[in-house]
């Protein structure tokens, strides 16, 4: 399975932290353009949702189209972030 371990949104690598509100229910659906941890049929992944895929934020990873998985969860989105002082 691939991983975008290397993909920094915060613009400088290291430079941040990630908060991930893990409680997200059918009525608090990840909306478009929304960052979260998503698992396709077991492989997770840390992803930008954009409809019918998932949206690579490394440029070096193609976007991952959800028709091609049966199991599709959303762990976690972003709630916000956080610089290293």
């Amino acid at each position: 399975s691939r991983s975008d371990a290397g993909a920094d949104f915060c613009g400088v690598k290291g430079l941040c932290y990630v908060v991930i509100r893990a409680d997200v229910k059918a009525e608090d659906a990840v909306e478009n353009g929304e960052l979260a941890v998503f698992a396709l049929d077991g492989a997770r992944y840390f992803k930008m949702y954009g409809g019918d895929r998932l949206i690579s934020l490394n440029p070096e990873f193609d976007d991952i189209p959800l028709s091609d998985f049966s199991e599709v969860q959303c762990y976690g989105r972003v709630v916000g972030k956080l610089k290293k002082k």
